[in-house]
């Protein structure tokens, strides 16, 4: 675990103390909005895990009816077309699942503006590193990808770190005020 703290600490000097703040506007609309980005990024994370593997498979199909025809036409046993199932390919999809999952899960602790929601969300960020970093085993894949997840994920690791303050139990950060508004305890 200190691992983990130092290098959130050290993340927090790149994206608080040596970044440009966000307006204090967006700050507080951040911090608001935050359970449902969350959900939404859910969302893409599994819609984009199944998106993976419904075009593998689709590509599988298409390669074994390719691999057939030839086998056909020539008598002689054909692997024209590598299947793109790979263990990459799974691994890629598993990450995708996983971040969907961590995601979700953030949604209850952001709503409630705990640290464990702020972490769950650190931790999908961190997935889609390692994603980006598969990305570039996946067959068929594009260097563009990898650079895409990349791009994604230190917007995210930005936008989280700025809002990192709010959250009681987090060190540093932008401290943001809590909303007025909020008629429950939960």
């Amino acid at each position: 675990m200190a691992k983990t703290n130092r290098l959130e600490e050290s993340l927090d000097d790149v994206f608080v103390k040596n970044a440009p703040g966000l307006p204090e506007g967006a700050h507080k609309t951040l911090v608001a909005w935050a359970p449902a980005l969350t959900l939404i990024a859910a969302a893409l994370s599994l819609v984009a895990a199944w998106g993976l593997w419904h075009w593998a498979r689709t590509v599988a199909d298409l390669a074994n009816y390719a691999n057939s025809l030839c086998t056909t036409y020539s008598g002689v046993l054909c692997g024209v077309i590598p299947s793109p199932f790979t263990v990459w390919l799974w691994l890629g999809v598993a990450a995708l699942i996983a971040e969907g999952v961590l995601y979700a899960l953030a949604f209850t602790g952001l709503r409630n503006r705990t640290k464990r929601g702020w972490n769950y969300v650190y931790y999908a960020l961190w997935l889609q590193v390692v994603y980006a970093v598969l990305a570039l085993f996946i067959p068929y894949s594009k260097l563009s990808h990898f650079i895409g997840s990349l791009i994604v994920a230190v917007i995210g690791f930005y936008l989280l770190f700025q809002i990192r303050g709010t959250y009681p139990g987090a060190k540093h950060g932008r401290q943001a005020p809590m909303p007025t508004d909020r008629t429950d305890n939960r």
